[in-house]
């Protein structure tokens, strides 16, 4: 059952908790999913502060198709952590109220997808009232598979997928490897493998490359850049 609920977002970010997604399960996030620094799986909105709405569904199988009218879509498989939910919430919000959960109890490791529209609306604004809806819909994964980015319409995903690049490439000029790579899942006692060689470069690749985005589109007259 599909659950619609309003989220705060805060910093420019929504949260999704209680997951573990290695840096290279996501790659460039597809301009919309990012690790952050702390193992952080967020959500990137265009506005940095205010009210969005959210629906959630927990599936038993992948969906047969794309649903239309969405502008951004990435999908990627994380583990769940030890009794932990997989929920979204906003960064400020209470971890223990009321949200739907993306997945029924036995399950530990789930395909993600995560839809968005209106992140070009009020980039990097504080908002009274929605702009941005987001679609976030899991499922029981078999294995780890790579991500994929089935839509990158809006101006504000492919900003973030260009820095993203420009920042893998300024890396390996420097001799760090940022994602993506073979893909895997950081167990619960650390990283492994794979894992380990981009965790530490990874974090700061994607918080780089939101700033960069977003002073991008604030010269070009879309929103207002904060610090």
């Amino acid at each position: 059952m599909r659950r619609v609920t309003r989220l705060i977002a805060e910093s420019a970010t929504l949260n999704i908790g209680g997951i573990i997604a290695s840096p290279e399960a996501l790659g460039d996030g597809g301009g919309l999913v990012a690790v952050y620094p702390g193992d952080t799986v967020v959500i990137a909105t265009g506005i940095h502060l205010g009210p969005v709405d959210l629906a959630s569904e927990a599936l038993h199988a992948a969906p047969t198709e794309v649903e239309p009218g969405w502008e951004d879509v990435f999908e990627f498989t994380a583990a769940v952590r030890n009794g932990e939910r997989a929920v979204v919430f906003g960064p400020g919000d209470d971890i223990d109220q009321e949200y739907a959960d993306l997945h029924e109890a036995s399950v530990r490791l789930l395909r993600i997808r995560v839809s968005a529209r209106g992140r070009d609306r009020a980039v990097d604004l504080a908002v009274d009232e929605p702009v941005e809806e987001y679609l976030v819909q899991a499922w029981p994964a078999d294995g780890v598979e790579q991500p994929s980015a089935l839509a990158a319409e809006s101006a504000f995903a492919r900003s973030r997928r260009e820095s993203f690049s420009a920042a893998k490439e300024a890396g390996m000029r420097h001799g760090v490897r940022i994602g993506p790579g073979p893909v895997s899942i950081p167990g619960e006692g650390g990283v492994s493998g794979a894992a380990a060689a981009n965790t530490a470069s990874m974090p700061n690749a994607a918080a780089s490359a939101n700033l960069a985005a977003r002073r991008r589109i604030a010269r070009s007259g879309h929103g207002s850049e904060h610090d």
